[in-house]
């Protein structure tokens, strides 16, 4: 990674990797870079090693770190160490787009407004094969909002079913919840955010699954992405429907 890193910014030949790696256009390289600084989660160790812990948030950020710092990046550019270097993850442009949910949805309590709700999607793949797979993807994915035990509000967002059975309803609410175990292990709501037309009966089912002791949120006619935050207003319409602020990190070159 740190190889396709100086691939970016023109030193030595470019691989065929480095069209894989990038998410949007390529770094321009018709102008002349006086100096180079680093941002992000990852900059701590590039500018400073660790002789202990490499593995101590779950990833491969400080070996990463030290591989940036050890490469001809180093050797060939002006490096300008900021003030901070924002010990979070990369921030990036927002945009923002304002919905409004469908009107057959389900909360058990008036709980609202709610801000800045990361969002963790369920892939289409995920949810096919009778969806015995989407416990597992929950599961997983939601090990990388929690570190250190930390609890993490987030609201699980699936694409669900047009005109569900009976059946198909219970099924999915029984993998969710298997999949979301960690957090409802702490107080948090369960949110669960649906594209197709389903959230009332999945709402009522997930809060009976749970004893009726918990405040469950299940809205539709929502799309979403893995990466986005949301927010929910307060209930319109006698409650009937909620307003939403779906917000997007943008990346770019």
């Amino acid at each position: 990674m740190a190889g396709i890193l100086e691939e970016v910014l023109g030193i030595g030949e470019r691989g065929t990797e480095l069209s894989y790696m990038l998410t949007t256009k390529d770094l321009r390289r018709d102008y002349r870079i006086d100096c180079i600084s680093f941002s992000g989660g990852v900059a701590d160790y590039i500018y400073r090693s660790t002789e202990s812990g490499l593995f101590q948030y779950g990833d491969i950020g400080i070996i990463l770190g030290d591989s940036i710092r050890r490469s001809a990046i180093f050797d060939k550019y002006e490096i300008v160490v900021p003030a901070e270097t924002i010990r979070a993850t990369v921030i990036g442009a927002g945009t923002h787009t304002i919905d409004i949910s469908g009107s057959t949805i389900n909360y058990t309590k008036d709980i609202f407004p709610l801000k800045n709700i990361p969002i963790l999607k369920v892939s289409a793949k995920d949810e096919e094969s009778d969806y015995d797979r989407i416990a597992e993807s929950v599961r997983e994915k939601f090990r990388w909002f929690c570190h250190g035990g930390e609890e993490q509000q987030i609201a699980l967002a699936i694409k669900g079913v047009k005109n569900p059975s009976f059946k198909q309803v219970g099924k999915i609410a029984q993998e969710v919840l298997k999949g979301l175990e960690d957090l409802i292990k702490t107080k948090l709501p369960i949110i669960v955010i649906i594209e197709n037309d389903m959230a009332k009966a999945l709402g009522q089912t997930l809060y009976s699954y749970l004893g009726y002791g918990r405040d469950v949120i299940c809205i539709d006619d929502i799309r979403v992405e893995n990466g986005d935050y949301i927010d929910i207003g307060k209930p319109l319409a006698g409650g009937r429907v909620v307003p939403v602020i779906i917000k997007t990190l943008v990346f770019n070159s």
